[in-house]
């Protein structure tokens, strides 16, 4: 019976430890996971703000237009106005200072003509307009920020504003990366037609520290049993460590060789993605390893499917993996595509409403371009193969 890759992702799952909680200050906080949910220190706006540049007044004043008011002073975020506004009068105020006491709407400039040291105002006035009400925004205690919420830039500002100046987030996951093989050799090092250069560490390193990890690189190693195994052994302090390389049909299965001589429980899924391909789960000691294809497109495809959502766990992350969204096929499936598990497909929308899936051409399958133009991986159906049936897709963003 074919294995679906959730199936062999919760098996995964099931041998990763999640990670505890630590406390960091909110400028180190980006892109972290929060460990609990965050509620405010104090309201926010913590006073009745002006939020546009005018004149505070009392609406009712503007009942009968067009109306004269004397303006008896200013207000800004420095110097709050102090007084009382009454029937007939305004006070200039700007953008983020204190409403004065007594005035329930703001006129904007555009709204009034200046005439001395009054403003005449030839329209009716809307209460409250302009106003920005103490705690509108989130009242002290108002939990803002959830458990599980990977931290954006706005959420940092909101933090801040809630006067919190640090957060307690989940500890990064150590992701440590190791590439195999004879032939490669990382940008920039040479000009050998004959070698291939590293592209496989770019992408692990990318997906890791996109979803909060951190990535350590640890080089590459020569595709023979006795390298292989004194370089896994020699690494340290990494909550999964992640190959490329190794394993596949062309290479000498150096990789597998160890493990299985290591008497490593050994989980394996296979795939057809840009290549009929293996994905192996063990531990070397008590750190979990996934090993991945050397193909490049075959390895972002795999961080899509694997990486990603084994991170976001490990990191007690809310945020789920899209595995079950739904697009119609813009094309038939022909005879190579069927031979293929998941497809590079390109998303469109004629309605605004239903989705469409182009796949890749099946002849376009290895070329790394075709990753540029796709936005989701097409799930293949051999029931559902014509153009206009509903396929399941996994977005690549």
């Amino acid at each position: 019976m074919h294995q679906s890759h959730r199936d062999f992702l919760e098996r995964i799952l099931s041998h990763i430890e999640q990670k505890t909680s630590e406390s960091v200050g909110i400028y180190d906080s980006l892109g972290k996971v929060l460990a609990t949910d965050i509620k405010a220190l104090r309201p926010f706006p913590a006073k009745d703000t002006v939020s546009a540049n005018g004149y505070a007044i009392i609406c009712d004043n503007t009942k009968d237009t067009p109306i004269n008011l004397r303006v008896i002073g200013e207000s800004t975020a420095e110097t709050p106005f102090n007084g009382n506004i009454k029937d007939g009068l305004a006070v200039r105020t700007y953008v983020g200072s204190p409403l004065p006491e007594g005035a329930d709407t703001v006129i904007e400039d555009n709204e009034c003509e200046v005439e001395g040291d009054s403003i005449k105002i030839n329209t009716t006035a809307l209460h409250s307009q302009n106003i920005l009400y103490c705690g509108i925004d989130f009242q002290i205690d108002e939990i803002m920020l959830k458990k599980g919420y990977k931290i954006t830039a706005i959420d940092l500002a909101i933090a801040a504003s809630m006067n919190l100046s640090s957060l307690n987030v989940s500890k990064p996951p150590e992701i440590g990366i190791l590439e195999i093989g004879d032939m490669l050799i990382k940008p920039g090092e040479g000009v050998d037609p004959e070698q291939t250069i590293s592209t496989t560490d770019i992408i692990l390193n990318s997906f890791a520290k996109s979803e909060g990890a951190n990535a350590t690189d640890f080089g590459i190693v020569s595709e023979n049993e006795g390298s292989i195994t004194k370089k896994l052994k020699s690494i340290k302090g990494m909550d999964l460590i992640v190959t490329t390389g190794g394993i596949s049909k062309s290479s000498s299965d150096a990789l597998k060789k160890v493990l299985e001589k290591n008497n490593n429980t050994l989980e394996t899924l296979k795939l057809s993605l840009s290549e009929d391909i293996s994905i192996i789960f063990s531990k070397i000691g008590n750190t979990p390893l996934l090993c991945l294809p050397s193909h490049p497109i075959s390895t972002y495809i795999a961080c899509i499917l694997f990486l990603k959502p084994i991170i976001r766990y490990m990191n007690n992350s809310t945020e789920k993996t899209h595995f079950n969204d739904i697009a119609v096929l813009d094309r038939d499936l022909d005879v190579n595509d069927l031979k293929m598990d998941y497809i590079c497909s390109h998303l469109t929308t004629d309605d605004g409403k239903t989705l469409k899936a182009m796949p890749a051409s099946s002849y376009d399958k290895m070329l790394m371009s075709t990753l540029l133009s796709s936005d989701c991986l097409v799930q293949v159906n051999k029931k559902g193969c014509k153009k206009g049936y509903s396929v399941g897709i996994i977005p690549l963003s």
